[in-house]
């Protein structure tokens, strides 16, 4: 206001506003200690508290979930009735990934072995989808190949992984051939289209 104004060009009046100035921010700058001590206390007293609570509150996530079976078996049928309706030939396969392939892996493989929650849920989920694959290859038309190649490396000694589920070049090579094979077993291509590809 004026009359602070007026007090400003004088040397009391001016160091009663300097004055006045000072002590509420001084009064502020208390009261935000106060508050910063008090979020301090609580967080040293009460938070470890609440982490130790909720963490025992929270469950531990599973290694598989059960409903992951169905749900892609749903898809696989889903996928199989379209392709009957619609008249197209159609083939599944089930892909090798590592620890439940029956292979014995190279050196630089195992380097990429995966851990132990891992592994329990590719040898729980494979185990199924086997299981899956057997039942729809019983219902398959001639129409429709269902192969499980979750094994083809058992036998091989190359180094096909390049971590535990992608792979080398050669590890495509002896998969891209078997899957020829197959749609060659299931009559979904010719023998002449093998031999163009190089596949024996």
């Amino acid at each position: 206001n004026d009359s602070r104004l007026n007090q400003s060009f004088t040397f009391f009046g001016s160091a009663k506003i300097f004055l006045q100035v000072t002590a509420g921010a001084l009064s502020e700058g208390m009261k935000l200690a106060c508050d910063r001590s008090a979020l301090l206390h609580f967080l040293q007293n009460r938070m470890p508290t609440i982490l130790f609570f909720r963490s025992k509150a929270v469950p531990r996530p599973k290694p598989y979930e059960p409903k992951a079976i169905e749900m892609y078996e749903n898809n696989l049928r889903l996928m199989m009735d379209v392709a009957r309706r619609r008249g197209i030939r159609i083939a599944f396969f089930l892909q090798p990934i590592m620890g439940v392939d029956g292979k014995e892996l190279e050196a630089e493989e195992r380097n990429s072995w995966p851990g132990d929650e891992d592994l329990t849920a590719r040898t729980w989920f494979y185990g199924n989808v086997r299981k899956l694959f057997q039942e729809l290859k019983r219902e398959k038309t001639s129409r429709e190949c269902v192969t499980d190649l979750s094994k083809v490396f058992s036998s091989v000694k190359d180094k096909v992984y390049s971590d535990s589920g992608h792979l080398y070049l050669r590890g495509n090579e002896i998969v891209a051939a078997a899957i020829l094979r197959e749609l060659e077993s299931c009559r979904l291509v010719s023998r002449d289209f093998l031999l163009v590809s190089g596949v024996e």
